[in-house]
């Protein structure tokens, strides 16, 4: 489970600094952000391998329920980080096609 959290964790804080530097944009802007979504996505591969191994042997309904909404969460913050992420390296390599 601690991928899963680590997942959550890092999305958000990916999603966070897409946001900071999508403002002023600097040479360094376009590497970072695309080591960010690397190590998002790994994340988010190990993430949903550690709840689904630990869905399969949960114990009871409760616990089940628990890595139900971990699973969610880990989803869901994928989702909004990578949508984020994609969104400033967009506005960095091609700002015309943004409007």
């Amino acid at each position: 489970m601690k991928f899963a959290a680590a997942s959550v964790l890092f999305s958000l804080i990916a999603f966070a600094l897409a946001l900071v530097m999508s403002m002023p944009r600097t040479p360094w802007d376009l590497p970072i952000l695309a080591f960010l979504a690397i190590i998002d996505a790994a994340l988010f591969v190990l993430g949903r391998r550690d709840v689904s191994a630990m869905l399969d042997i949960a114990a009871s309904e409760w616990e089940a329920a628990e890595l139900r909404a971990l699973m969610a969460l880990t989803i869901s913050f994928f989702a909004l980080s990578a949508l984020s992420l994609g969104y400033a390296i967009l506005a960095h390599v091609a700002p015309s096609a943004l409007g």
